[in-house]
């Protein structure tokens, strides 16, 4: 799901395979920002579309207009090479019933858990913003005062 707040925008999903373990785990949520792709470097965690599948992976190298990458616990390189067409976002957090770690700083947070009419949402404070997730990750959006936290919720 996609969500825009100015330039920022979030897009969740859910990983299906252990290529980013023990980083990346079955079942974990993954939380996008769609930055620049000229703003992409070596080691950053990407999601990748390729015909029609979704992967995150790792850039490990950089040969002209474009990346390769690879996962973690892979043996071998993509052979699709990441481009700005195929480009998806950068990985920022990682979801799990823990909490939720933001992988640039590896700062861990916990969530305080809201109910709202038959609906359930994870309200994660974040360094200058917070997170709103609803219960079943469909719904990720970056609000700037919880106060507002009622008016994220699309």
């Amino acid at each position: 799901m996609l969500r825009k707040k100015g330039n920022e925008m979030y897009l969740s999903g859910r990983i299906v395979s252990d290529s980013m373990h023990p980083l990346l785990c079955v079942n974990d949520v993954i939380i996008l920002n769609r930055i620049s792709f000229q703003n992409l470097s070596k080691g950053d965690i990407v999601s990748v579309c390729n015909n029609h599948k979704y992967y995150a992976h790792r850039i490990i190298r950089k040969y002209r207009d474009a990346f390769y990458t690879k996962g973690d616990n892979n043996t071998y390189i993509d052979s699709v090479m990441l481009h700005p067409g195929n480009y998806v976002g950068k990985v920022k957090y990682r979801m799990c019933e823990s909490g939720l770690m933001d992988l640039d700083t590896d700062v861990f947070y916990r969530a305080e858990l809201y109910h709202k009419d038959n609906d359930s949402y994870y309200v994660y404070l974040l360094s200058d913003h917070y997170l709103v997730l609803d219960a079943s990750f469909n719904k990720c959006r970056r609000i700037e005062d919880i106060k507002q936290w009622e008016e994220a919720i699309l």
